[in-house]
């Protein structure tokens, strides 16, 4: 391996050389050659990890360029992930490239991620969001979550015992409720700042760097006033599958079918209250609370669409008595609604 490549961060305290052979040392899969997975992958690349596996089963289409680095005029119609290897061996011919043209999905999620030392999630849907967040969770093993839509993006990072995305979002959205970037379309350059930051969280990680990691932490990003910010999340002791009852114990691609998220036996009913600004939901919060109301800030998928709002999650039997008291303290609210 070439040191003279890899000089400019081997040189970082943080780094070293010992760092520099941890990284020729590891593995990385890339789910997704697109938008994200295209800047991650570049820059895996460039930062001397050994190995990088890249699953996609798309062809590059001329859509795609406007934010998909990795692609060019003279990939049209390829194999995303042979254009993809193209591209890195191109960038730096010392790594390997394993390239799966297939889907990710729930017959060979387990086999791939166990081969893997972290996961960089760079799908654009959410059924294969919540299926890597599954196998990684199962098989104990790490993964950047990363999202774009418009001018905004989050990501957050989960390694065994901390946070998953499913302590964030217990369940895919309702069909058409998200839209997606075809829909509302997205800004490349966002884009590729998420996979940077996914990137960076892999090295930190394979470095040994783990408590600076975005850990129980989405870091939001609103590019047009370019505000970047983080929400604090717990790990969610009902977690459905990190909980301290997890009730999946296998992967489903669907994401919910095997998965009761209702919990037997309770008469109280779930609301999700929607405000324009965190300030409310703390105040939202302590006001209920006083009436020995249950409520939990949660950052919900609507997020990842132009309504931004937080949210505050409610069980109660009575949701009329919780409107009364937030009308009555001026604490309006977006939607208030059955979950």
């Amino acid at each position: 391996m070439s040191s003279s490549r890899y000089s400019r961060q081997s040189i970082l305290e943080e780094v070293g050389q010992a760092g520099q052979e941890r990284l020729k040392n590891s593995k990385v899969l890339i789910v997704g050659a697109g938008g994200l997975g295209s800047p991650a992958a570049l820059y895996l690349a460039t930062a001397g990890i050994g190995c990088l596996g890249i699953i996609d089963d798309d062809v590059v289409e001329l859509s795609n360029l406007g934010r998909q680095v990795l692609h060019g005029e003279s990939d049209l119609g390829s194999s995303k992930v042979e254009s993809a290897e193209r591209s890195l061996k191109a960038v730096n011919p010392e790594i390997e490239i394993v390239v799966i043209r297939d889907r990710f999905r729930e017959e060979n999620a387990a086999q791939l991620v166990s081969e893997y030392d972290f996961v960089i999630d760079g799908c654009d849907n959410f059924t294969t969001k919540f299926l890597i967040n599954d196998s990684c969770v199962l098989g104990k093993k790490p993964f950047s979550h990363a999202g774009v839509l418009g001018w905004g993006g989050q990501a957050f990072t989960h390694i065994p015992e901390e946070p998953c995305y499913r302590c964030l979002f217990e369940e895919p959205p309702p069909p058409n409720v998200v839209p997606n970037c075809s829909e509302a379309g997205v800004i490349g350059p966002v884009v590729g700042m998420l996979g940077c930051i996914q990137a960076t969280e892999a090295i930190k990680y394979l470095i040994g760097k783990r408590t600076e990691l975005l850990l129980g932490q989405l870091l939001t990003v609103e590019a047009m006033d370019m505000k970047f910010r983080k929400v604090q999340f717990p790990k969610n002791p009902l977690c459905p599958i990190c909980g301290s009852h997890p009730r999946i114990t296998e992967l489903k691609e669907d994401g919910v079918a095997h998965c009761d998220l209702k919990t037997e036996g309770s008469s109280r009913s779930k609301w999700l209250i929607t405000f324009e600004g965190s300030q409310k939901v703390l105040k939202a919060e302590r006001e209920l609370k006083k009436f020995d109301l249950k409520v939990e800030p949660r950052v919900t998928p609507r997020q990842l669409s132009s309504e931004c709002g937080i949210c505050l999650q409610l069980e109660s039997h009575d949701s009329t008595f919780a409107k009364e008291k937030l009308e009555a303290k001026g604490l309006k609210f977006i939607r208030f609604e059955s979950i």
